[in-house]
């Protein structure tokens, strides 16, 4: 008998959860399970396809307006496992245990939160936000808690006072796999930098254009996401003096095609979940120069292999100088290989598959 398995978003606007739970919803085995993708938000909305399994849109602005119809969709549709990811849903999901208790439930966190909540901008708090209790007793209730990286699963575990055997340890997976292009770095040409993320305290642009401020040859610096640090981030390059050097795209589809063309990804921010911008640019063969910060970003960078992490802006600054002498000497096809070995499709559905076994038959597995 196929386990039945919902899973939830409060959009499918674009972003890193959207993706892995639009992926993960479509390549599951249709053998043994059977999907469907509930999202709070609205089909107008959608940035990612759902053509191969069943959608269902509740049209609410907010998860806090959609709580109603998720106990109705739960009772009706009656899964075995219901799986979200984003904080304030999965605080939900763990309070409703108390009315489906022989439902499984499983939350995939995004972060590492107690680092994040310490340097993002302070929002209004709603039902689901006034008390680390609150979070720590929903926490409790979940079936599972899915983590992305080794700081998250530690951060989770402390934190929140998760139990061991409730948190589990699960990459986000490569979705797709481009053709390489064959786009060799020429020291006699400006070295291209290129950043992509949303512009917000968390990413660290600011702190990028203080580097960038300090190289002494042509570079230029695409900047690709939008945000509420836009208007700040572009007064500092005016008072940098870098408005020359800098291409500024808020959105695009084609974010493959810009890390293909540019010499070296670099990442500024001070914590990530498993940074989705920077496994594309590795993936398609840009190597990267990041911070060494919690998440997942210690785990991709493999230092001299496929980039490097760094732990001051003065190291960051002798890094990019390091690249653009032509001193690092891994090919595309080697710096693609350095995560395709560990963050494949395949490998990671089947730790998915594996849990859900297990949670639905632990006696079993």
């Amino acid at each position: 008998m196929k386990i039945k398995i919902l899973f939830i978003l409060p959009s499918l606007r674009a972003g890193g959860a959207e993706r892995v739970i639009t992926f993960l919803s479509q390549h599951l085995d249709k053998q043994k399970f059977t999907c469907i993708l509930l999202i709070i938000g609205f089909n107008k909305e959608v940035a990612y396809d759902t053509s191969q399994v069943k959608t269902i849109f509740l049209d609410k602005e907010r998860v806090s307006r959609g709580i109603w119809s998720i106990v109705k969709i739960l009772k009706k549709e009656k899964p075995d496992i219901t799986m979200s990811s984003i904080g304030h849903l999965n605080r939900i999901l763990g309070l409703l245990k108390i009315l489906f208790p022989s439902m499984k439930f499983i939350a995939r966190e995004a972060n590492v939160s107690s680092v994040l909540n310490k340097i993002t901008e302070k929002k209004k708090l709603g039902l689901f936000q006034l008390s680390s209790f609150l979070s720590s007793y929903a926490n409790q209730n979940l079936d599972k808690i899915v983590c992305q990286s080794n700081d998250m699963l530690e951060d989770v575990q402390l934190k929140t006072g998760a139990k061991i055997d409730k948190t589990v340890l699960i990459n986000n997976p490569i979705v797709t796999v481009p053709d390489l292009m064959d786009t060799a770095y020429h020291v006699n040409s400006p070295l291209k930098l290129i950043t992509v993320g949303r512009l917000c305290n968390q990413k660290g642009q600011l702190r990028i254009l203080d580097i960038l401020q300090k190289l002494n040859f042509p570079f230029t610096y695409t900047l690709i996401g939008d945000g509420p640090k836009k208007e700040e981030i572009f007064e500092k390059i005016d008072q940098l003096k870098l408005q020359d050097c800098i291409k500024w795209i808020p959105f695009t589809t084609e974010v493959t095609k810009h890390l293909a063309m540019h010499d070296v990804f670099i990442q500024g921010s001070y914590v990530e979940g498993f940074p989705n911008a920077l496994i594309e640019s590795l993936v398609i063969g840009t190597p990267a120069i990041a911070f060494d910060t919690p998440g997942g970003t210690r785990e991709i960078i493999l230092n001299g292999i496929n980039g490097f992490k760094v732990e001051t802006s003065d190291e960051f600054v002798d890094q990019i100088k390091l690249f653009k002498s032509g001193e690092f000497k891994s090919s595309r096809e080697k710096v693609r290989e350095s995560v395709l070995s560990r963050y494949s499709a395949d490998k990671i559905i089947a730790q998915y598959e594996k849990m859900f076994l297990e949670v639905v038959s632990p006696n079993i597995y």
